[in-house]
């Protein structure tokens, strides 16, 4: 029976610990756009969650484990990120205090709202069915659904003047589309000056599927060369559909056969498939 209760009580200690570490790392990288990673994140997560496992056997007085876990706390928020200056560190240290207050706040609650029995404040130590973390993991991705729901949504009312239906023909392939006029988009061909309508990977290899062997020529294929913002030069595949149609707010069918379609490995955003250019209106 002992062996049972500590079995469950070892989970317990791994699953809050490292999910609740895993978020606190993730909102100070988030909030303080620090420059980190998924595997800087779980790396300190783990590093928490070990502590937590070895802390019930370390008979020492509470003011010592106090110092110890801010220590820990440091260190975790110092393998975070890559840091500019020690102000930088001192931020995300205070960050990391006030998120750990309060998500301890946040499980003491959701404890309640359960009926949980807390033995302890002060360690957390409750009797419960599931884990408090693994709760706070639900709740927290429910939140990140909606987040992004609503982000999506916001998103489209932005965009949505922007927003045309297309049709791009190729042979006996054709794909309805949702384009994006982008007034940014300046790219054209030098050799035709044609201008160039920007899709993904996925669209690119539908519409053209015998460009998958990098030997092929076919649809006029080539490369054009730009440059980014940033001052880069970068090139980019580019081939001629059969036919390329826009339909206008008011119903009418631009037919536009004189155009490319380039090949971007950038992500186009979810509410539309490719970004027009200018020109073609």
């Amino acid at each position: 029976m002992y062996h049972d209760c500590m079995s469950i009580y070892v989970e317990y200690v791994i699953i809050d610990n490292f999910v609740v570490d895993m978020l606190i790392l993730y909102l100070v990288a988030r909030s303080l756009h620090l420059r980190s990673s998924k595997w800087r994140i779980i790396i300190g997560s783990c590093i928490g969650t070990v502590f937590a496992l070895i802390s019930p056997f370390l008979n020492v007085l509470p003011a010592i484990m106090v110092a110890f876990k801010l220590l820990l706390g440091g260190f975790m928020v110092f393998e975070l990120a890559k840091y500019k200056c020690i102000k930088q560190i001192g931020i995300a240290y205070l960050a990391f205090l006030s998120y750990t207050f309060l998500l301890g706040g946040a499980c003491i609650g959701v404890l309640g709202l359960f009926n949980a029995n807390i033995t302890s404040m002060i360690t957390l130590t409750y009797s419960y069915k599931v884990p408090v973390g693994l709760l706070i993991l639900i709740i927290w991705i429910y939140v990140r659904i909606i987040i992004e729901i609503s982000k999506y949504i916001n998103r489209r009312k932005e965009v949505k003047s922007f927003l045309y239906d297309v049709i791009a023909e190729n042979e006996n392939i054709k794909l309805n589309l949702s384009g994006f006029l982008d007034s940014g988009n300046h790219l054209y061909d030098e050799k035709e000056s044609l201008p160039v309508i920007v899709v993904n990977k996925s669209i690119f290899f539908r519409l053209f599927p015998d460009l998958k062997d990098s030997r092929s020529v076919a649809y006029d294929a080539h490369y054009i060369y730009y440059s980014t913002v940033s001052g880069y030069n970068q090139r980019m595949l580019v081939a001629r559909p059969s036919s390329f149609k826009m339909v206008l707010s008011d119903g009418e069918v631009v037919l536009e056969k004189n155009v490319l379609i380039g090949l971007s490995n950038i992500k186009l955003e979810p509410c539309y498939d490719c970004l027009l250019h200018p020109s073609i209106i």
